[in-house]
Parts: C-alpha cells; structure tokens; sequence
C-alpha cells in the first residue's frame, strides 16, 4: 500500500512536470511582452511630461555661461573692439593693412644691391615685387623717402614704386614728397608716376595743388606731364599763374603753353629779356610743345633775340623739327613754307661761325629746291672748312629726307670736298667731319676711300674708318 502510494505521488509529480514544461515558456513570452509594454507606457510618459524642463534647465545655464564669457572678453579688449562684438553692424571692407616689415626689408635690401650692380632688368623685377605688396607699403616707402641717408638713386625707385602701386594714398605721397623734396630729378619722375597712378587724369590733384600757396615748383612739374587742358577751371587758374609775377618763372612757363597766342606773347617777351636766361630752357620747351604755325614764327623771330650761341643752335634746332612735324601734319602750306625757307636763307647768307651750321640744319628740313640751291651756292661761297662740311652735310640730308637723289656732279663735287678735308694736312676734328661725309654720301668710292684710312697713322682715324666699313 506504501509502496502504491509512492509511486502514485511520484506519476502525479512526473505528470505536473510534464505539464509545467510545457506551459512555462507561454508564461515567461506573455510575461516579456507585458513588461515591454509597461516599459512603453512609461518612456512616453516621461518624454511629455519631465523632457521640457530638462531642456530649460540644461540650455539656459549655457546661455548665461556665454554671455558672461562675452562680458569679460569685452572687459579685457580696447574700446573699438568692445563695439565690434556689441554691435554686430555689416561688415565694412578692411583698411589696408600694413605691409610685413620682413618681406618689405627683404625686397629693400635686395634693391639696394641690386643698384649697386647696375642691372635695370632685375631692379625693375623687384621693383615690381615691392609694388605688389600694395598700399599697406607706402608708410614704409614714405619713411624712407624722409631719410636722409637714402641716396638719390634709391628714392628715385621708391618714386617709381609708388606710381606703381596706384590709387590717391600714393598720389597724395608722391605730392607731399614733391612738396618737400624741390630736387629737379625727383620733381620729374614724382610728376611722372603721379600720371601714370592717375590714369593720366591728374586734373582733380592739380586743381588742388593750384589752390595751395607758393606751391609753384609741384604745379610747374605737374604741368610737364600735361598734354592738353580743357578744363575752364584749370584755364582761368593758367591764366592768372601766368599774370602772377611773383610766381616763379617756371611755373609761368609752364602755364603759358597752354594759352595758344596769350603764351606765346609772353614767351617770346621774356626770352627777349636778359635777367631770364636762366628760364630760357623751359620756355624754349613750352614754344616747341605747341607745334603750330603761330609757334613757328615765334621761333623764327626768336632767332634774332639777344640770346647765348647755345641757346640759338636750340632755337634753330626746334625749328627744324617743328618744320619736318608741321610738314608730315600738313598744317603748313606751299605758300608758308616758302616764305620761312625765304627768311632762313637770308639767316644763312648774313650768318658767321656757328650759326651757319644751325641754320643749316633748318634748312635741311625743308622739301623745297630752293633750299637746296641756296645750301649748295653757300658751300661755294664759303671758304671755312667747318661750315663747308655743315652747308655740305645738310644738303645730303636734305635730299635724303625729301626721297630725291642727288644728281651725280653734286654727288661727286661734295664726295671730292670730302676726301680733301678728310686728308692729313686737317686737325682731327675737320678730318672726323669729312669721315662721317663720306659715309653718308655712300657708293663704291666712298668706301674705297674708306678702306685707304684704316692704315692711318691717326689710330683714332683708322678705327673709324673700320667702324664705318663694318656697319
């Protein structure tokens, strides 16, 4: 009975184990799926309900770190700075910065050597190299061009450099640099980059400069680089420069050229004036700028002035040049020609010394037969080997211009003149003169004469003789 009940107990626990493995495994999925569930329900719970207040809580502790660190950034930085971070206005564009000292000395120093050495084509590369560096280099080129120790040749560049660079920050250096350094060279060149900085309008700083008192050398250089004003404010300013007698003669000069017959009245009144000889260059200049018919006659009349022997061989060799210009412009007519052909003709035939060979010069220039026939009745008439071979130079320049072909006596009479002054028995300087005659003339004697002289006892005779067969 015992023994019965045992294993009845023991069927039944074998029969419940049976039953329990198959239903725990329903159990524990059910009971999974309940407490994800549950899990769900919670997640959304807390996610409407507690994630707004983190959010503020966590963003607005930041917010405040911020703008306590923009505080003290602000406290520590100078006032334009503060401005900058308070006020966040559109952003301007930057103001040039300054050059970098080290790249600035470097190029510098590599000029200066490079000056010494003479080498136009590596100067002006580095030239170029300072230019690029822009406008944050003018301070420092100002700096240097306020040295006294920086020699001629160097501020001549820097000058340069600053046309280079362009724009009103190195026009206004180059006239303050104008303004204080009255050196000739400088006043050229600064006038110079000034034109080429503006674009060649430099009407708006000369207008200015006109303005300022005593400023006559700046206006004087400015003026030189002009070719033509139109501007009635700029006129009307000319005009009184030029009434202005205590302005410097140079500035009026300069004034005048562009006052058409006003200036050209003035000039010639001053020229004839002795206590002005130190201005005759610039006025001389402001005449052969205009090339008109009108400056033409004032050159011609200037040519019986009270002048130096120097400035006469400028006047005539002005002359001759504004002839040839006025001639290929067709702004002179048969009729003008002939008369100041006339009028140098007579020049020549009551000239003396070196005015024969100015007036020959002249005359060369002019396409006419009698020009030619009054060159070759002079050399005739005259006996001074000096003047034959002037009167003799210009009439085989004569016809070379005007595209004609000398007939063969007067080619053989001038190439036999030429030998003979060209011999021994004449000072060195006459037989120089006939050498170069020769050459002119050309052909087949001319060189066969040539080629007798390279056995010269006169070495400087015999190296130009081989110079002239060469070329």
């Amino acid at each position: 009975m015992l023994i019965n009940g045992l294993e009845r107990s023991i069927l039944l626990m074998d029969f419940i184990s049976k039953k329990i493995s198959l239903v725990l495994p329903l159990i524990v999925v059910v009971v999974a799926i309940g407490l994800f569930a549950l899990n769900m329900v919670r997640n959304t719970t807390d996610n409407t309900a507690v994630k707004p207040a983190n959010k503020t809580e966590t963003i607005k502790p930041a917010e405040e770190q911020s703008r306590t660190q923009e505080a003290a950034d602000a406290d520590s930085q100078p006032a334009q700075q503060q401005t900058a971070v308070v006020s966040p206005a559109a952003p301007k564009a930057p103001a040039a910065s300054a050059a970098k000292p080290d790249e600035f000395n470097s190029l510098i120093e590599e000029l200066k050597s490079q000056l010494e050495g003479k080498n136009p084509k590596i100067i002006r590369e580095i030239a170029k190299q300072i230019a690029k560096l822009g406008e944050g280099a003018i301070p420092q080129i100002q700096k240097m061009l306020s040295d006294k120790e920086v020699g001629l040749k160097m501020k001549l560049e820097l000058v340069k450099i600053l046309g280079e660079i362009g724009g009103e920050k190195a026009i206004y250096a180059l006239l303050e640099e104008m303004a204080k350094n009255p050196h000739p060279t400088i006043q050229f060149m600064a006038s110079k980059s000034i034109y080429h900085a503006a674009g060649g309008d430099i009407d708006p700083f000369l207008k200015k400069e006109m303005l300022k008192k005593d400023n006559y050398t700046v206006i004087a250089s400015l003026l030189k680089t002009v070719q033509e004003v139109k501007d009635p404010e700029i006129l009307t300013n000319l005009n009184l420069l030029m009434a202005n007698e205590s302005a410097s003669m140079e500035a009026r000069a300069s004034a005048a050229r562009f006052l058409g017959q006003d200036g050209l009245r003035f000039l010639e009144e001053k020229m004839g004036e002795s206590s002005q000889e130190e201005y005759y260059d610039d006025m001389l200049k402001s005449i052969t700028s205009m090339e008109t018919p009108e400056a033409l006659d004032t050159l011609l009349r200037l040519t019986t002035a009270n002048v130096s022997e120097d400035t006469r061989r400028e006047i005539y060799s002005a002359i001759s040049e504004m002839i040839t210009n006025l001639t290929d412009d067709e702004k002179l007519n048969s009729e003008s020609l002939a008369r100041i052909e006339g009028e140098l003709s007579q020049n020549l035939i009551n000239a003396d010394g070196a005015g024969v060979e100015h007036i020959s010069d002249a005359l060369s220039s002019i396409n006419l037969d009698s020009a030619r026939s009054v060159l070759r009745e002079e050399i005739d008439r005259r006996t001074d080997a000096s003047q034959r071979l002037a009167l003799a130079s210009a009439l085989v320049e004569n016809y070379s211009s005007s595209d004609m072909e000398m007939s063969p006596e007067n080619n053989d009479y001038l190439l036999d003149m030429a030998k003979e002054y060209s011999s021994i028995r004449y000072e060195e300087e006459i037989r120089i003169r006939a050498i170069n005659l020769i050459r002119t003339i050309g052909g087949d004697q001319g060189t066969e004469f040539l080629q007798t002289l390279t056995n010269d006892s006169n070495l400087r005779i015999r190296s130009l003789a081989d110079k002239l067969i060469k070329n």
